[in-house]
């Protein structure tokens, strides 16, 4: 459903949101390792969720990522509109570019009902709910039986 770095960027933000500890920052290595994520990779999804001002990050000895008060709660619709667009809940679940509402395929109407939870649940769940629910077993699960 979600691209490989929109899923590791949010299981990133619920890891830190889980590990961060007042004044400290969580560091780079600790969230590859701990997610089983190539180190390279990993900051770059950091920096870009950083960039976009998901996480807050800090260079030096001392430094690594962290979330602040308004970024636990962004919303998750935001984190994955960031990464993969709307297609997860705009597009054809069949993939049919000709699928439309005046032109619907056959599931199209089923499709819409499940499309619309999806979005309901991503405007709904914030950073730091998914930090600490079973979201980020549930990510943790169906991210080990793909490789990067």
């Amino acid at each position: 459903m979600f691209s490989q770095t929109c899923k590791y960027a949010l299981r990133f933000l619920f890891f830190t949101a889980q590990k961060q500890q007042p004044s400290a920052y969580v560091p780079l290595k600790l969230i590859a390792d701990e997610l089983g994520a190539p180190l390279h990779f990993t900051a770059k999804v950091l920096q870009e969720l950083a960039r976009r001002n998901f996480i807050t990050s800090a260079k030096g000895p001392n430094g690594g990522f962290r979330l602040n008060s308004t970024q636990l709660k962004t919303p998750l619709l935001e984190v994955v509109k960031a990464f993969d667009g709307d297609k997860v809940y705009t597009s054809c679940c069949i993939g049919s570019e000709m699928c439309n509402e005046n032109n619907p395929c056959a599931i199209h109407n089923d499709c819409k009902a499940i499309r619309s939870r999806i979005y309901t649940m991503l405007f709904t769940t914030y950073v730091e709910a998914g930090a600490m629910s079973e979201l980020i077993q549930i990510f943790n699960q169906s991210s080990n039986h793909t490789q990067l």
